[in-house]
């Protein structure tokens, strides 16, 4: 067991340097709603990184769920590995970045990480033991990786996303630990420091998400449970898809019933459209579409667009982009 932990870990040491789907699209808004900020090269980087090795606990696990039949595998999988693959999606979205990733199961852009597949899953199939004790390394990977990269990021998007994928890592090393031990192994800590590992195993399931400093992260405006609730203030979300083509919709969420305006502007601050002109809306969440027309029903040119959305006192104004 020692030689194997050893060989897992020099693999490591080259690459390293559940909610409802509606909680899931109220977090997605948060996130689009924080400011774009600058990346540096070190975030851009852990973009990338943790892309692929967020699929890559997926692939590894769906992999092993395929030989040994384990809930464990398939769970952690499907509803979580897959969330946080999407997760880091939706920055590499938000800031328009070249994507890595690759669909197809056990397939990688980057060769240390198609090497690290390989290997683990070749661990894993041989017993079920293994795979257990591949799911712990895993996850000691992720958490080790994710509080090194939040440490060089300061990006509020990015570091509210990064405390979110570590919040699920931590969740899943206590499953992972908890069935390892059941075939009468003992997981020892490789990346975190063995007093880390003890903190969380110590701790219970985390639920929730939490926030760019991992505290607990309330997400008002729009009811995780009724489309019609009240929101508790103005709210423009970042539109969605972006960038986009040929149309993307524009989200908000107004506290009472107000007389609301939206408008498209160009970069030159020139009025394109209007989706809505003084229009009466009661109080909760809507939305409008814009196609990417001006307002003699011509294609507008690909480019950087603002849209405005005006409320009684309140205004907003975000940027979004047209790509052909």
């Amino acid at each position: 067991m020692k030689s194997m932990i050893v060989t897992v870990s020099l693999l490591f040491v080259m690459f390293s340097a559940l909610p409802a789907q509606n909680m899931d699209q109220l977090f997605n808004d948060y996130i689009m709603n924080l400011p774009n900020e600058a990346l540096s090269e070190q975030e851009l980087a852990g973009l990338m990184q943790m892309r692929e090795e967020e699929k890559l606990a997926r692939d590894v696990y769906l992999t092993l769920y395929d030989t040994w039949q384990m809930n464990i595998f398939y769970n952690i999988a499907t509803r979580s590995e897959q969330s946080h693959i999407e997760m880091v999606g939706l920055i590499i979205e938000k800031y328009n970045l070249e994507d890595p990733f690759i669909e197809e199961r056990g397939v990688f852009t980057d060769s240390t990480m198609q090497a690290l597949y390989n290997s683990l899953v070749e661990i894993g199939v041989a017993s079920l033991s293994q795979g257990l004790f591949v799911g712990c390394t895993i996850e000691d990977l992720d958490i080790f990786d994710l509080e090194n990269l939040l440490v060089v990021s300061d990006n509020q998007d990015v570091r509210t996303v990064y405390q979110n994928l570590m919040k699920g890592s931590r969740n899943h090393m206590r499953a992972f630990y908890s069935q390892y031990s059941a075939q009468d192994e003992t997981y020892e800590a490789q990346f975190i420091t063995p007093e880390e590992l003890e903190q969380i195993l110590a701790g219970t399931e985390e639920k929730g998400f939490v926030d760019a400093d991992g505290a607990p992260l309330v997400l008002t405006g729009i009811a995780a449970n009724a489309a019609d609730a009240i929101p508790e203030s103005f709210i423009v979300m970042q539109n969605y898809p972006n960038p986009f083509n040929p149309s993307t919709t524009i989200q908000f969420s107004i506290p009472t019933n107000s007389i609301v305006s939206v408008d498209i502007f160009d970069v030159s601050g020139a009025l394109i459209r209007t989706l809505a002109a003084n229009e009466e809306l009661q109080a909760g969440q809507h939305s409008f579409t814009w196609n990417g027309l001006d307002e003699s029903g011509s294609q507008v040119v690909s480019g950087v667009y603002f849209y405005r959305v005006s409320s009684g006192a309140f205004q907003i104004t975000k940027q979004m982009t047209l790509v052909k």
